[in-house]
């Protein structure tokens, strides 16, 4: 099958799972959201040296389809069907679908513009063209928030990631599995209402945990001599060797939702993010503009 019948069926695919509609109520019954955006990073393989960096443009779609159970007047439950697919234009190794469900319980701690909880679990697969980097991908988190006015609101959120990958094929280390990561993140992101149909988000997430990078030939006894290295392969998708470390990030971000419809909207964002770890530091910046369905 070529990238673009794959693209065709990945986007029909979305269509239909966004397609079920029932009569909005104040609890609805079911949820239904698609999203396709394309996205630019400049360094994709997330390299600590800037000669090894390696930028491209991919594709992104999401689509997420499940019902809404009310348990009380302030606390319902949800279970949903997700997939997502990401297309890249130079390294077609990268192309992925990732498939799974999740259990999320959400409650609202008054009326008004009281607080609110939202906890979540996910179970899912994520395959990748380049096979070793497929996993297994299991998470939870918990985000709360709050509308401090008809204007804006903040949610505050916390992400836990357990990544079971592949071994890629054997470098300098032992230990190959790279693509075996877990990792945390917590979030904070304000929405200002700039006008009826503009609304204005910037965030920052602070990362800790595991993560891979690339590097050439050339770079690799810098990252020999960091001494930090948890795993390593040979890369077959950037060359040179993709490497597994434990550190932090931290990553600010802004974004732009313009509303066409009650259920439609655009969206314009960037980010950038600063990682570390030991003498290594990681720097990648994005931008990305889409179209987003929600029901």
């Amino acid at each position: 099958m070529s990238r673009r019948e794959r693209l065709t069926l990945l986007v029909i695919t979305l269509l239909l799972s966004s397609g079920s509609q029932s009569a909005r109520a104040e609890w609805v019954d079911w949820i239904a959201e698609a999203q396709a955006d394309v996205q630019f990073t400049d360094n994709l393989n997330n390299s600590a040296f800037e000669s090894d960096e390696e930028h491209d443009v991919f594709w992104s779609m999401h689509g997420r389809v499940g019902r809404v159970f009310q348990l009380t007047d302030r606390t319902r439950a949800s279970l949903a069907a997700l997939v997502t697919g990401q297309l890249y234009n130079d390294f077609e190794k990268l192309d992925s679908i990732e498939g799974g469900g999740e259990l999320a319980l959400f409650h609202k701690f008054g009326i008004g513009n009281a607080p609110w909880a939202r906890i979540f679990f996910f179970g899912g697969y994520r395959h990748i063209r380049q096979d070793e980097r497929s996993s297994r991908l299991l998470e939870t988190g918990l985000t709360v928030g709050k509308r401090f006015s008809p204007r804006f609101d903040a949610t505050l959120g916390y992400h836990f990631t357990n990544r079971d990958g592949g071994n890629g094929p054997k470098s300098w280390l032992a230990r190959s599995n790279v693509w075996d990561q877990d990792f945390h993140t917590i979030s904070l992101t304000g929405n200002y209402l700039l006008a009826e149909p503009l609304l204005l988000s910037v965030g920052y997430t602070f990362f800790v945990g595991e993560f891979d990078s690339a590097c050439t030939s050339d770079n690799v006894g810098k990252v020999i001599d960091n001494g930090h290295v948890r795993a390593a392969a040979l890369d077959p998708v950037f060359g040179g060797c993709v490497y597994r470390l434990h550190g932090t990030s931290h990553a600010p971000s802004v974004d732009l939702s313009y509303g066409i419809t009650d259920h439609i909207s655009v969206n314009l964002g960037y980010s950038y993010r600063r990682g570390k770890k030991s003498s290594l530091v990681y720097h990648r910046h994005g931008v990305q503009g889409g179209l987003i369905f929600s029901y």
